[in-house]
């Protein structure tokens, strides 16, 4: 019998940099969790593979290959 498997893997990377905030921004930061996109991007642009942390990896569906007649 064939059966079609789905995975599904997600790697994690973490870096830190420092870089340039406003007062306001910190403080809005630290009042609700909210930062400006743009950090983000900022940060995440200088990921590379020596901020691999780990792989998660499981099969998320297997299902029977319906066979056309």
């Amino acid at each position: 019998m064939k059966v079609n498997v789905t995975v599904v893997q997600i790697l994690r990377y973490e870096i830190s940099k420092e870089v340039e905030m406003s007062y306001e921004d910190y403080r809005r930061y630290l009042k609700n969790g909210q930062y400006r996109k743009e950090l983000l991007y900022e940060v995440s642009g200088d990921i590379d593979d020596s901020n691999w942390t780990n792989t998660e990896e499981w099969i998320s569906d297997i299902e029977k290959v319906k066979l056309l007649k």
